[in-house]
């Protein structure tokens, strides 16, 4: 009661009904800022007093809200906004599928690249390829996971939500992907050597592959050091 409840785009503009934006908002019960935080308070409560959740959701035309997302984990790809709810949702319907995150990684050519971090069903084989199929023509193409990792469990706060800023911390060795010669896109599966995910299998495809520490798996490559940096690189 006695509170308004807007969905805007990042002008304050209303959005359409059935258009994800922004859920803002404005009322008596509505907190009065963060305590001695002036700058998270002037970032949080703008535009005459109207409280920015962070929540991305939808107004459909009765006027019933849905919520989709967070704003900080939404991936932006090619100019694309990629709900990562949206893609988990479908990913978790994958019956050797346990438990599904997806993230963000930075990517020299798209801005972000999609990732999913999952978690196998206990006594399964899956492997990224098999998770990139299941997905592929269940989304639109730009919103499938270009590499899938592996790991055993994921990180939560004691609410149970995904804690993604950990997996991106934990996965940042993962930047661009691999090319031929031709400059066709190639598809590896990498084995991470080193680091607490040691054993992952990581599904890549792109122009360039950069990880901290790798070994390609039936495939003619090396791994050598360029500025202090080990790349793999495809031998011709």
């Amino acid at each position: 009661m006695f509170t308004e409840v807007r969905v805007v785009d990042d002008r304050m503009e209303d959005v359409k009904p059935g258009e994800i934006g922004e859920v803002v908002v404005k009322g008596p019960n509505v907190m009065k800022g963060y305590w001695n935080r002036f700058d998270a308070t002037a970032e949080a409560i703008t535009h005459g007093g109207w409280f920015h959740s962070g929540d991305l959701g939808v107004l459909d035309e009765e006027g019933y809200l849905f919520l989709k997302d967070r704003m900080k984990d939404m991936i932006i790809s090619g100019g694309e906004n990629i709900y990562p709810a949206e893609v988990e949702s479908v990913l978790i319907d994958h019956p050797s599928v346990s438990d599904v995150a997806l993230i963000g990684m930075p990517d020299a050519k798209w801005g972000e690249t999609v990732v999913a971090v999952v978690v196998r069903a206990e006594g399964v084989d899956l492997s990224p390829q098999d998770v990139i199929d299941f997905a592929n023509g269940r989304m639109a193409r730009y919103k499938l996971p270009r590499r899938v990792v592996f790991t055993d469990l994921l990180p939560r706060n004691p609410a149970g939500k995904v804690l993604k800023r950990e997996l991106r911390d934990q996965f940042d060795a993962i930047v661009v992907d691999a090319a031929d010669s031709e400059g066709t896109a190639v598809r590896l599966e990498l084995t991470i050597v080193a680091g607490p995910h040691k054993g992952d299998v990581v599904a890549v495809r792109a122009e360039h592959l950069t990880m901290t520490a790798v070994e390609t798996l039936g495939l003619p490559a090396r791994l050598v050091v360029i500025d202090q940096r080990p790349e793999v690189v495809l031998e011709p």
